[in-house]
């Protein structure tokens, strides 16, 4: 099956309100001023901690300038895992956040680790957690056993914080010769872990911070980034598996406006027809079924993908 284009939309300030909204482009407008090159992780964390004087405002500061001056290294990843000889996890840290910083490239270890390196500097109790993605349609329901992302876990204000700054840095445009896109990208910060759930699952389940389950999250569909900018909400977790005999039904508990919201089946050029109704602020979606037997369907919202379904008709 095809797999649609990864997009991602960046939306400042509409969770914390105009108020946060200013202090993100303060943040922004400063750290926009520092180096693009910093080679030394202990300069980047004496700048950061100069201009910011509050631990989530010098978390921010970090997220947001790693993803501004870092790029995904596409050809590293294509290179796959190396061996390496670790004679300590301070050293290969150290190494890691070195190298990434002077060729401002990374892949998810190197985003974490060098975020994970300078929060130490500047005294930022942290975590580097391995675990899984969702990303290709076609892993629906298929539970996984090797790990492959790495993301971040802060302590502010005694409360842990969830963050993800490889993905607050672009994604790539999955096509024949898949395109990475430099874009920032807030919503990977300080996210709601019942969100930040949508599309990663910890090795060690003590940080999911959450509810879900290993069985909830490999059975998802696959969320894109647009979803978090779309003010759509599920009930609960939503099952990505959909077998039917007949109409396919969606429902979503709340979404800013539910006439952006269409549909539209892999295997067919032609949008999905479908019905809507609401009761009491949910909102209920009956779409045909697809033309094929198995078949992905695409839920978009105002032109953007927001959730991909596995969808199989029964006999």
């Amino acid at each position: 099956m095809r797999v649609g284009v990864l997009v991602s939309l960046f939306l400042i300030g509409i969770a914390n309100g105009n108020c946060w909204a200013q202090s993100q482009n303060d943040i922004i407008e400063t750290v926009g001023k520092y180096p693009k090159l910093i080679r030394s992780p202990q300069k980047l964390a004496d700048l950061i901690q100069r201009d910011f004087s509050k631990e989530e405002l010098r978390v921010n500061a970090l997220y947001t300038w790693m993803a501004l001056n870092i790029t995904y290294d596409l050809k590293l990843l294509a290179e796959g895992p190396k061996r390496v000889t670790i004679n300590s996890f301070e050293e290969y840290h150290n190494e890691v956040t070195v190298s990434t910083l002077k060729a401002r490239r990374a892949i998810c270890n190197g985003y974490s680790i060098t975020f994970s390196t300078i929060c130490d500097l500047m005294g930022i109790e942290n975590s580097i957690i391995t675990g899984f993605s969702m990303l290709n349609p076609n892993d629906i329901g298929i539970v996984k056993t090797q790990p492959s992302h790495a993301w971040n876990a802060v302590n502010v204000n005694d409360e842990w914080q969830l963050l993800d700054v490889t993905w607050g840095a672009g994604y790539v445009e999955m096509s024949n010769n898949p395109k990475y896109i430099h874009k920032l990208n807030m919503n990977y910060l300080f996210m709601d872990p019942d969100l930040f759930f949508y599309k990663h699952f910890p090795e060690d389940e003590k940080w999911k911070l959450t509810k879900g389950t290993r069985s909830n999250f490999f059975n998802q569909p696959i969320i894109y980034s647009s979803f978090y900018d779309s003010g759509i909400e599920f009930k609960d977790i939503p099952n990505g598996i959909i077998k039917t005999k007949g109409d396919v039904v969606i429902q979503i508990k709340n979404t800013s406006d539910s006439q952006k919201i269409i549909f539209k089946y892999d295997g067919n050029s032609n949008l999905a027809k479908f019905e809507m109704i609401e009761n009491n602020g949910e909102f209920i979606f009956t779409i045909e079924p697809p033309e094929r037997k198995e078949d992905l369907l695409l839920m978009i919202y105002d032109r953007m993908p927001v959730a991909i379904y596995k969808v199989t008709v029964e006999n």
